[in-house]
């Protein structure tokens, strides 16, 4: 007897399977009457409801909940944390703004980190309120998953037994962006073999596909002072240049701070404009370096440039160029810093270019004439030939982005 339970407890949720296994074992195994009365049973105890049936579990499920709970232990402690970096920095606050500065961005960090895990310890939850009110509509359903395969995008999975196609994107999908506070696309739409309803796949809706790639040659004399990073977080892309003054090796340990620190800055839930007057309090000395960076929103189709004393960043639209200038000195010249600061809506076809000083502006115009625009790969490399041309008086580094529509 203890299969009914068993079979209850593991395949519950997989009732095809559990199925399948019960009419094997029954045609193997039944000899009388009492047997075959005892596989039909198994069968009907697989039509009730497992609300219906806690009394027979043998365990209820307590692994999710252990989980949150020590993902709240971790909230707490962070947000402890938080409070002592926050305390330091309100100590320091008259004798070293810059340790300030650093201690109190610092706080900020721990507690962004902290709400990440809130958000994770809610998922869960979500997932539970969606199906209530999906059930609230008089939809049946089977099965519901909501996963982030990757940070910031969202995919749903679920199976509805009693929804008509025609439902589906009318009705089903404006509820679900109504539930979730988002805009998403139908990625999957198929019949369930053999069960009445619909198999439907949902995800976010990312109004644009971007793609930047970067190279840099260095001067013929030094070593190169400049530094880049692309990179992606969440529903953005990162694009940085820092260009080291001067050249050669201590140049080149100036840029890649300031890279390096505004990278896990921005990692860590900073805001862009908040992480580099945190480096600039870091470094004032006689290290200067230019900071340029350019933040796509994939979500929200925007771009957010920042600039320190960096070079003009181009937009090409619709057979046109956009300069995009600023006029803010370099990062750890002067403790008040305030870098110019654009928001630029992005619209398919567009193409941003970054450079540092050692680019040549009729440098950039010959790349615009000889490039071909057929691939992302072969501009970067006809920019690098055209650059390779001369000989290198200054380190020249460029990011070339390319927007088009999802």
């Amino acid at each position: 007897m203890m299969v009914i339970p068993l079979l209850i407890s593991i395949f519950q949720k997989d009732k095809k399977s559990a199925a399948v296994l019960i009419l094997a074992l029954g045609i193997y195994t039944v000899k009388d009457i009492a047997s075959t009365s005892y596989f039909l049973f198994c069968l009907a105890l697989l039509a009730i409801k497992k609300e219906k049936l806690k009394g027979l579990c043998l365990q209820e499920e307590t692994p999710v909940i252990n989980r949150f709970q020590d993902q709240g232990l971790l909230k707490r402690q962070m947000l402890n944390y938080a409070s002592i970096f926050q305390s330091l920095a309100s100590y320091y606050a008259k004798m070293s703004s810059e340790e300030s500065e650093l201690l109190k961005t610092m706080a900020e960090a721990l507690r962004y980190n902290a709400d990440v895990i809130s958000k994770a310890d809610s998922h869960y939850k979500d997932q539970q309120r969606i199906v209530t009110a999906l059930e609230g509509y008089q939809y049946i359903v089977d099965d519901f998953l909501m996963e982030e395969p990757k940070a910031g995008y969202l995919r749903i999975v679920m199976d509805i037994s009693n929804i008509k196609r025609g439902e589906i994107k009318t009705t089903l999908k404006p509820l679900m962006e109504a539930l979730l506070h988002r805009n998403l696309e139908m990625d999957e739409i198929h019949n369930r073999r053999f069960l009445n309803g619909f198999h439907i796949c949902m995800s976010d809706a990312i109004p644009f596909h971007i793609d930047a790639l970067a190279d840099s040659v260095k001067n013929a004399f030094t070593g190169n002072g400049d530094s880049f990073s692309v990179f992606r977080f969440r529903q953005s892309m990162v694009c940085m240049i820092s260009d080291g003054m001067g050249n050669g090796e201590r140049a080149a340990q100036s840029s890649q701070l300031i890279t390096s620190i505004f990278q896990r800055m921005m990692i860590s839930g900073i805001t862009q404009d908040a992480a580099i007057k945190c480096i600039n309090k870091l470094i004032q000395s006689d290290t200067f370096a230019t900071l340029d960076v350019l933040c796509f929103n994939y979500a929200l189709g925007v771009a957010y440039i920042s600039k320190s004393a960096a070079c003009p960043t181009y937009l090409l639209r619709n057979h046109k160029i956009y300069e995009i200038n600023g006029n803010a000195l370099p990062v750890g010249i002067v403790s008040i810093m305030q870098p110019d600061c654009f928001s630029i809506e992005l619209e398919d076809g567009d193409e941003f270019i970054m450079m540092s000083d050692g680019i040549e502006t009729h440098e950039f115009y010959e790349w615009m004439r000889e490039r071909k625009a057929d691939t992302l790969r072969e501009d970067v490399e006809i920019f690098s030939d055209i650059l390779k041309k001369s000989q290198r008086k200054d380190d020249s580094t460029f990011i070339i982005a390319n927007i088009t529509k999802s």
